[in-house]
């Protein structure tokens, strides 16, 4: 795959923005609100929905790259034309914001839902194939491998510890910001080497908080506060997603350094 130099991604020479999303449709997890999850059946038939969805993300991202990737010419367009990747990256983000915003606030159908996710997911596994058509297939696994040990490790955690973090919404979503601040900055001024690395260093911190709070506003539980209702689970598929690529893309650009 060519190596060749692009400022448009991580580690060579800018910066991917991934915006992080916020579960802020979570209610208070209250046993006496309509919302909550009475039945433990329910709960687990929830977070199994949820986590199958990102599983079939997860596999629609990696057949899109192996598809992208097998085309040498497609590969070569693409890193020829640095537009492409901006007017992906611009569509990405301005469709995540509206599916966010809409999964959050308007009571759409199941597969209006559905299709605002699978038109994400695709739009997404575009971006990420664009990216990962600048890293040799051993930075790839090695990304991957890390990603997987991260998350399998947070969700563990997420769910076995007493330890409540869906309070910290407000917290994560100032520091969210402040790191688009800090992306837009840097696309502007051009990244160095330090910054590149304290920009990646704090990404792969802020995703590993959020995808810990996700995890619980999803699993939910006694000891949460707050935790996603019954039918958000579209939702946390899309915050679990964006979870995990946003750490994938870091990472990678990381191990690329």
């Amino acid at each position: 795959m060519n190596q060749a130099k692009n400022d448009a991604f991580p580690g060579s020479g800018s910066i991917v923005v991934v915006v992080p999303l916020d579960g802020t449709n979570a209610v208070f997890n209250d046993p006496e609100s309509s919302n909550y999850f009475s039945d433990i059946g329910i709960r687990h038939g929830f977070v199994k929905k949820v986590y199958g969805i990102v599983l079939v993300q997860l596999l629609v991202t990696t057949l899109m790259c192996f598809t992208f990737l097998s085309s040498n010419d497609l590969v070569s367009y693409v890193q020829k034309n640095s537009w492409v990747f901006k007017t992906v990256l611009i569509f990405t983000i301005v469709l995540m914001l509206v599916v966010s915003i809409v999964l959050q606030r308007d009571r759409s159908t199941h597969n209006q839902q559905m299709s605002l996710l699978g038109l994400f997911t695709v739009t997404e596994s575009i971006l990420v194939s664009i990216v990962a058509s600048y890293y040799p297939t051993s930075s790839l696994l090695v990304a991957v491998g890390i990603t997987t040990g991260v998350v399998v490790v947070l969700s563990l955690f997420a769910s076995q510890v007493t330890y409540d973090f869906t309070g910290w919404g407000p917290y994560i979503l100032v520091a969210s910001l402040m790191f688009l601040l800090f992306s837009f900055a840097l696309m502007v001024i051009g990244p160095n080497d330090v910054t590149k690395y304290v920009y990646m260093g704090i990404g792969v911190s802020l995703y590993s908080m959020f995808l810990v709070y996700d995890t619980q506003l999803i699993i939910g539980g006694k000891h949460r506060k707050y935790a996603l209702q019954p039918d958000d689970y579209v939702l946390g598929a899309l915050l679990l997603f964006t979870d995990i690529i946003g750490l994938f893309l870091l990472l990678l650009g990381i191990g690329n350094e």
